[in-house]
């Protein structure tokens, strides 16, 4: 998190309404606290601790997406309670400008990215975030600050993919791009997820298990039913090798 001092957002808690975001009563207490002063650990203690009030983590991981979505809810929630501080300092809204950017990882190929970028007082920096994907048929990039030439295609396999995120593009010849003020982003294995993807992404998942308990439906009323030819009966129940695949019904 872009940060150093304490005069953007607050220090000290609460930064997150806990309403808003919800939790388990039983979890009110704060489990991770700041060593520092600085706005970077504050906030960093704040997702930490709102993490663990929503997730019980003994009835089973929550899912990525489900993480992005409550991720989203909580940054929003900083955001906003960065202007509230600054208003009950007297600063005007519009002389507020906040730089909150973040890379959250979660276990190896899990990453979420959150942009609400800005410049520090007297200076020009745009301190923002980008990324690019990459995918086969890698190609040769440059880097935009030295004279050097990387052929990704030398030390990649076709299978390969990756995504890398940086403040600014680092290579002259390859498709950065920025991201939205406020957009939270999830990098999965070389993939990126937005709040559509995402749902996309689970609403793939229901229906195939809901196939699925249809054709177990089906496999349980065939198997009730009474058939004159035994040869019937046994293409239904999958007894010529589908029996091994049910979704192979389909």
């Amino acid at each position: 998190v872009e940060g150093g001092d304490d005069k953007g957002l607050p220090p000290t808690p609460p930064l997150i309404n806990s309403k808003s975001v919800g939790g388990r009563p039983s979890h009110s207490s704060r489990r991770f606290n700041p060593v520092g002063g600085t706005d970077s650990e504050a906030v960093f203690a704040e997702i930490l601790n709102a993490l663990d009030r929503r997730f019980d983590v003994s009835e089973g991981l929550p899912t990525s997406c489900q993480l992005y979505e409550f991720l989203k809810i909580v940054t929003d929630e900083i955001v906003e309670g960065g202007k509230e501080h600054a208003r009950s300092l007297g600063e005007k809204e519009s002389d507020y400008q906040p730089i909150f950017n973040f890379l959250l990882c979660c276990g190896e190929g899990l990453q979420f990215a959150f942009c609400y970028p800005g410049k520090r007082p007297n200076s020009s920096v745009w301190n923002s975030l980008h990324y690019t994907v990459r995918r086969h048929p890698f190609k040769k990039a440059s880097l935009v600050d030295v004279d050097y030439d990387v052929n990704f295609a030398d030390l990649t396999t076709p299978g390969d993919q990756c995504c890398i995120i940086a403040t600014k593009p680092l290579t002259a010849d390859e498709e950065w791009i920025e991201m939205e003020k406020s957009e939270l982003l999830m990098f999965e294995y070389g993939e990126v997820f937005a709040k559509s993807r995402c749902q996309e992404e689970e609403s793939r998942e229901e229906e195939t298990t809901k196939l699925v308990q249809d054709l177990v439906t089906l496999e349980q009323c065939v198997g009730n039913m009474s058939f004159d030819s035994p040869e019937i009966k046994a293409r239904l129940m999958g007894s010529q090798g589908l029996d091994d695949d049910p979704l192979k019904l389909g």
